[in-house]
């Protein structure tokens, strides 16, 4: 099989590949390599922000995988499967080097699950450490955290997304966790490099046009989603009418689509912590 066609396989296929013919495994793993190897580098870096190390992580993370996937259970799911190795990898590395207190630093784009199942007209609770919270029911928070971020998010369909995360950058915004552009590039399933060219591609052809038609979906979502989150003061808090003018949808629209997401991510979220 040629790399061109490797490229063309799935995730499962390629897994299946390496799992069953020894011919094709060490191309069939390159190719699972190369599809996620970038994003969980970026991953690694937003996290301890040191390029050594994070190629270090990375290499150990692959390892992990190389020597887990005879045992692996193809269900559809080896995103959600690499999520849960990335993290465990990464607190292994916490430990290991004196850091367990990282494994409970919380950012905005990684919070516990609790922040993420209130209701549509409630305010996120304050997320203070449980003191009666053993480590290990922190690890699993951290690590269902960054499932949500990183694997449930990005797969909403974009207006569900886009609807989510400006009700939540104008909701619970905070002074001290100032959305960051690693985090609006993760939730977005992006680079960071991708996700600034997308918001000036946004802002010219605002500055060209004076309007929002000629935008493309993911370049609005970008836009509208960053610009709120660099407000200066939460008094300034936007509104589901404002964000409909903006997008030329009916306020009921803007709720549903929020109310919609939020079940789905709920869904999910309760099937990752049975599996």
């Amino acid at each position: 099989m040629t790399k061109k066609d490797l490229k063309e396989c799935s995730d499962s296929e390629l897994i299946q590949l390496y799992v069953q013919h020894r011919s094709e495994s060490d191309a069939a793993l390159r190719a699972l390599i190369e599809r996620h190897n970038q994003q969980m580098f970026d991953r690694y870096l937003a996290k301890v922000h040191d390029k050594t190390v994070a190629s270090d992580l990375v290499q150990e993370l692959w390892t992990k995988v190389a020597a887990s996937l005879p045992r692996y259970r193809d269900e559809g799911k080896f995103e959600h499967y690499l999520s849960k190795l990335h993290s465990n990898v990464r607190i292994d590395f916490y430990r290991k080097s004196g850091r367990d207190k990282d494994i409970f630093v919380d950012n905005q784009a990684t919070r516990t699950t609790s922040d993420f199942a209130e209701s549509d007209n409630d305010y996120y609770t304050d997320n203070h450490e449980d003191p009666g919270q053993n480590a290990e029911e922190q690890v699993s928070n951290d690590a269902m955290a960054e499932y949500l971020s990183t694997v449930l998010i990005p797969a909403l369909p974009i207006e569900q997304r886009a609807a989510w995360l400006l009700r939540h950058e104008s909701e619970y915004w905070e002074p001290t966790r100032r959305l960051e552009w690693r985090h609006l590039a993760e939730l977005n399933n992006l680079t960071e490099q991708q996700t600034a060219e997308i918001f000036e591609s946004a802002r010219h052809k605002l500055m060209k046009t004076g309007t929002n038609s000629a935008l493309e979906e993911i370049e609005l979502l970008v836009f509208l989603v960053w610009t709120q989150a660099q407000r200066l003061e939460k008094s300034q808090k936007f509104t589901w009418d404002y964000f409909a003018e903006l997008l030329g949808q009916p306020v009921n629209t803007m709720k549903t689509r929020y109310r919609t997401a939020q079940k789905s991510l709920q869904k999910s979220l309760s099937e990752y912590m049975q599996s």
